[in-house]
């Protein structure tokens, strides 16, 4: 997989360069060395004519587009899905915004995207190392950022301490075998403790755990259709964000999860 940014991978810009960093950002997901589907976020992206950044819900609906049902916000659609040309595409929409498309995944008809939707936990078997961990967790914070600064808002800052603390508890949550984020949910002193133990001194914090989904844009766009995780990215109380994936395994299905800490700024113990 690789991810491509308006500037690259340089981490020195500030301000208004660091949030423009982010206006067009787009997963390539590679198989023998070919693109077989992208991921993007990009106010000029569109697919075939069909779907662009901004199409409204009503009009995918209208247009022969259907409502993926793993991707509800609430009873709401939170994503569409057609196929066009041989290729499964998915528009994600900010069912609790303003309901237009603000993501477009695409993938050939080597990797059946629309199979994937309608799979049960007990019939779909992926695999979680290491290293796909981390990587979901890096684009999992990127894809929530080209999402606020294409929404008018800043992007957070990611910080490699505060990462490190919810990557500790993300471990915890595979370690203790728990499966739903109601279950992973801890009190604020217990975040607070945890965010210090990593050397940080926050002076506001919060923090989001999600359990359940497959990739990336599948957990940036649960705290985007989450009306309590939408007040924690929109407060306006936090600037920097740390993020820590995990997937435990029960023997037969994995179940990856994201906790993602969020405080005002990094001030070190």
């Amino acid at each position: 997989m690789i991810a491509f940014r308006e500037n690259g991978n340089n981490s020195s810009l500030s301000g208004n360069q660091y949030d423009q960093k982010y206006s067009t950002y787009i997963l390539a997901y590679l198989q023998d060395n070919e693109v077989i589907g992208i991921t993007a976020i990009a106010p000029g992206m569109s697919y075939a004519g069909e779907v662009s950044y901004g199409t409204p819900a009503s009009t995918l609906a209208s247009n022969g587009w259907t409502s993926v049902d793993w991707y509800l916000a609430g009873s709401a659609a939170g994503a569409y899905t057609k196929t066009i040309k041989g290729t499964e595409v998915i528009a994600f929409v900010d069912a609790l915004g303003s309901n237009q498309v603000y993501c477009i995944q695409a993938f050939s008809d080597s990797f059946l995207v629309d199979d994937m939707t309608k799979v049960s936990e007990t019939t779909l078997q992926l695999k979680y190392p290491a290293e796909v961990q981390t990587a979901m967790a890096t684009e999992s914070g990127e894809l929530l950022n080209a999402y606020l600064v294409n929404q008018g808002q800043s992007a957070f800052r990611i910080n490699t301490k505060l990462s490190a603390a919810a990557k500790s508890y993300s471990s915890e949550i595979v370690s203790a075998g728990i499966i739903d984020a109601i279950d992973a949910s801890r009190s604020s002193s217990d975040i607070r403790s945890s965010i210090r133990a990593a050397g940080i001194a926050p002076g506001a914090w919060g923090e989001r755990v999600l359990i359940g989904n497959m990739d990336a844009i599948g957990f940036a766009n649960s705290m985007i259709e989450s009306s309590g995780a939408r007040a924690l990215l929109w407060s306006g109380d936090y600037a920097v964000m740390g993020l820590g994936a995990g997937a435990y395994n029960d023997g037969t299905v994995y179940y990856p999860n994201l906790v993602i800490d969020l405080i005002d700024k990094v001030k070190l113990i």
